[in-house]
């Protein structure tokens, strides 16, 4: 009885992992915009955030990300630490500076946007329709951002930008662009462009990371942060929890004002349930961050 129940319990746990794996991996995590950026504690925002009819905000990150209200309210940005709203009379250097009204006066100044009071360049784009594009939405959207470059402070050719994602729905097409430096994603720096079926741009949202400089070396190997990572849970949930096999990706992470090649670990667990993940610092061995992402299931 007691081998049946272990073999039960064994097989429950496996297939549950394998679920996890392919809801993390596969499924899209999203269906209209998300809002990116700073965590919610770090961020003030309105009572909503910028969306269209039949669209709504979903918001994913590896630390304490939350869901965030949906509004169709498109006369208000949510209002951002650190950010400036195209309407308001502070935002005048800023968008000419960037080239922002120089781009939106073919439009009959119809886009609004926020500007990032760091660097200038915006943040979020909508409010208007570009022209058409062709092709699918990837080319749509590559294309609308090798146009308008300028005001986001991409490259021209748009080389860093990895295709991460591409996801329909009836109303809206989503491409999700993952920045990369040396071809490894940095955390958390997406771009994510949205259009109509008929090829058009609708809104962009834009967490670029410019002129950062990576403070570390590539040392530590990946098994060997996969250890450091394993060790490290094992010793905090206690010699009864059950860790499955880790797996290793190569990122770059901010930590501390600065950007550092890291190994990006993730472990399933049972006895708690979880998945954790771990960044650990590729020179030194030292964990940057850890958190159980169990909840963005």
């Amino acid at each position: 009885m007691r081998k049946r129940r272990k073999q039960s319990l064994s097989f429950i746990f496996t297939l549950f992992a394998f679920l996890l794996f392919g809801v993390l991996s596969f499924t899209p995590a999203y269906a209209g915009p998300e809002t990116l950026g700073p965590s919610p504690r770090e961020q003030i925002r309105s009572a909503g955030t910028v969306s269209r009819p039949g669209e709504f905000v979903d918001e994913t990150s590896e630390d304490d990300a939350e869901p965030v209200v949906v509004t169709t309210d498109e006369k208000a940005l949510p209002i951002v630490i650190g950010q400036v709203s195209s309407t308001q009379k502070e935002a005048a250097p800023l968008r000419l500076g960037s080239g922002f009204d120089a781009f939106n006066a073919p439009y009959e100044n119809q886009w609004r946007a926020s500007f990032s009071q760091k660097t200038g360049k915006v943040k979020v784009l909508y409010g208007a329709l570009s022209k058409r594009y062709e092709n699918g939405p990837e080319t749509v959207a590559r294309g609308f951002l090798g146009d308008s470059h300028m005001i986001f402070g991409l490259k021209q050719d748009l080389s860093d930008l990895k295709t991460q994602r591409v996801d329909k729905t009836p109303e809206r097409d989503h491409v999700r662009f993952q920045q990369t430096y040396n071809n490894i994603p940095i955390v958390g720096a997406l771009v994510l462009v949205h259009s109509n079926p008929q090829g058009q741009v609708t809104m962009v949202q834009n967490d670029y990371i410019h002129g950062f400089q990576v403070v570390n070396a590539q040392v530590v190997a990946g098994e060997a942060a996969k250890n450091i990572a394993r060790n490290d849970l094992q010793a905090s949930l206690g010699k009864g929890a059950t860790l499955s096999d880790a797996s290793a990706e190569e990122v770059i992470a901010p930590h501390k004002e600065g950007y550092y090649y890291a190994w990006k670990i993730a472990i399933p667990t049972r006895d708690p349930w979880g998945y954790w993940i771990y960044h650990v610092d590729a020179g030194t061995g030292e964990i940057l961050y850890k958190g159980n992402e169990i909840r963005s299931l």
